[in-house]
């Protein structure tokens, strides 16, 4: 006699807003502090780089390293989101990059629709 065995599938999918849009905020500066924070806190991505010889950095260059993460520890850094799922900004003037997304999320955004095409 067989046995019938019973499988369970998990996953999990992740739904992303524009990131280069407001976010549902009214004041898109407000997101901004939101995604400057959450990148750099996370630590579990690749590393920052420094764009000029692609050298590895500390991982936490957007935020000020704090027992507390708040928005008083983000640092002065013009933040921008140029797409694949990569943060870029520019502090005391050198440019670094950090990859928190998949690649291909080349838009900064990844809908409901995306998920079931």
């Amino acid at each position: 006699m067989s046995q019938k065995t019973n499988i369970i599938y998990d996953s999990h999918a992740y739904c992303i807003p524009n990131l280069n849009g407001n976010g549902g905020f009214e004041d898109i500066s407000e997101f901004r502090k939101h995604l400057q924070l959450a990148g750099g806190i996370m630590g579990h991505s690749l590393p920052a780089w420094r764009k000029s010889d692609r050298k590895t950095n500390d991982n936490y260059k957007m935020v000020y390293p704090e027992p507390n993460w708040s928005f008083d520890s983000l640092k002065n850094v013009e933040l921008n989101l140029k797409g694949h799922g990569r943060f870029e900004w520019k502090e005391k003037g050198e440019n670094y990059i950090k990859q928190i997304l998949p690649p291909t999320i080349s838009g900064m955004e990844y809908s409901v629709e995306n998920l079931i095409a």
